[in-house]
Parts: C-alpha cells; structure tokens; sequence
C-alpha cells in the first residue's frame, strides 16, 4: 500500500463506543488521565444499541454472505455477535460450526467498508475462556496505511493519545515528539492569558481546535494537523489515516471528522467468514 505524506498538518462493558458513524468517532476514544480507553455505546430508549441504517451513513459496502446471520462488532482483535441490538448476546461457538471446513486459527474473517479499497482480513478462533468473543489476528497488510504526518521531531502516522484539553493536564506528557488528537478546542487567540497547563517554556499559549494533532517540540506544543484547514474538498488531505498508539485503534479523517476507519459495526452481507 502506498504511504501518503503530509507536511506541515495537522469490558467489553458499556463506556465510549459509538456505532454512529455519523458523529465524529474519535468522540467515542477519548484516553482518560488514566490512559485507559473509556467505551460506552449509543443506545435506544430501551437501552438496546442503536443499530438503525440512519446511524450506519457510509460504513459497509456489501462485500458478499456468510453462513452467520448476523450483525458483527469488531474492535481491536474481538469480534462479537449484534442480536436485536445488543453486542456479544450470541456465542460464536454453533454459529462457526455452520461454515464448511471452518478450523480455529485457519479461517478468516473478511470485513469491508465503503471508502477502503480492499477487504480488511484476519485469522479468527473462537476464545475458549468467552465463546462469545471470535479472536482476530489482523493481517496487518489488510489494514489501511496510516498517513505519515511530519512535525518538528516525530515522522509517523501515529498519536500518543487523544484528549480532551479542557479537562487533560498534559503536564506528564510534555516529552519531544508526543502527539495529541484534540476532542476540543483549546486556547483563543483574543485571549491575553490562556490555561497554564498547555502554556510553551517560553509562556505562549496553545491555540488549537478540536480534531487537531500537536505535538511537543521541545519547548512549545505546535499544531501538526490543523484540522480547520484540511477541508473534505481538499483530496492531499481526506482519507488519512493515524492510530492511537494508547489503545491500537486506527482512524480515518474524512475531511470533516475523524472515523473509525475499519473497526466497528458490520451489517449481514459486508463480512464473512471462510
């Protein structure tokens, strides 16, 4: 896959996890001041996950059927069973014993999505210890291509964490070449005296919006992605791709706001597994 270069731019229970891909998903992975990924997920007024085509705008492409007649939830390396809307309801263990010739560690599991070229494939096992979770070891040449940011000490198509400015002291992580996703803005350029937390060495204030990328140059934090400059209109910019690095979740910029790009939720008839 070809790398894309930009320069000068920007348990399983209930927390962060939005299957609307109609709102900005990197909402849904805010890295608490804890760094552990907080989830919780979009509900209906009974309390059951809302898996209406409403919430689903421009997440599957139909890529073919499969013996399991089911939704699936994919994030990280589980995947599990979406019945009446409610996530890992369903063992996997009957269902994969449907497929012919289907072998732990041998099958794989095809997932596709509108805006990725090719389906995203991976080796599954149904998890001995939870039979209702298929593990997934991801063929990482499947995966898209994180966009290679450069900044003024790091060159990666990564971020160390993403945070909410308002409320993350980022005091700890002020070391050369850490990358923040923003969830919100930060800073005003009217403002004579901004927060000191986010304040350079020299005191000059951090001004940034939410879904930029900073990062730490050694003495000030400097925007890398501005993301109020990179509208969907511009192709150099739309479709990138970046990974948190604190929770191994991947990201598309779709020109307007970040995405999961390939984890989340797949309708019947756009995954399978063979």
């Amino acid at each position: 896959m070809i790398t894309h270069i930009i320069t000068s731019i920007f348990n399983e229970k209930t927390g962060n996890v939005d299957l609307s891909q109609t709102m900005p998903e990197l909402n849904a992975y805010q890295d608490g001041n804890d760094f552990d990924i907080k989830a919780s997920i979009t509900t209906n007024a009974d309390g059951s996950v809302d898996t209406s085509v409403a919430t689903r705008k421009d997440t599957d492409a139909v890529l073919g059927t499969t013996g399991i007649n089911y939704d699936v939830y994919v994030l990280n390396s589980v995947a599990q069973i979406i019945d009446k809307g409610v996530i890992g309801s369903v063992v996997w263990t009957g269902n994969v014993q449907t497929i012919p010739n289907y072998k732990d560690g041998l099958s794989k599991i095809y997932l596709n999505r509108e805006g990725i070229d090719a389906p995203v494939v991976g080796t599954v096992a149904v998890n001995e210890a939870n039979p209702f979770q298929l593990l997934v070891e991801w063929d990482e040449d499947t995966i898209p291509t994180d966009t290679v940011i450069v900044g003024p000490v790091t060159t990666s198509g990564s971020v160390d964490f993403i945070v909410d400015p308002t409320t993350f002291n980022p005091s700890n992580v002020k070391q050369n070449g850490k990358r923040l996703l923003l969830l919100k803005s930060i800073g005003d350029s009217d403002n004579e005296d901004g927060a000191d937390a986010w304040k350079g060495d020299s005191n000059i204030d951090l001004v940034a919006g939410a879904n930029d990328i900073i990062e730490w140059n050694g003495t000030n934090w400097e925007n890398i992605f501005d993301a109020s400059a990179n509208p969907s209109t511009n192709t150099n910019f739309s479709e990138s791709f970046i990974t948190n690095l604190n929770t191994g979740v991947q990201y598309k910029w779709n020109g307007t706001e970040w995405l999961l790009s390939f984890e989340g939720e797949y309708r019947k008839g756009t995954w399978k597994i063979q």
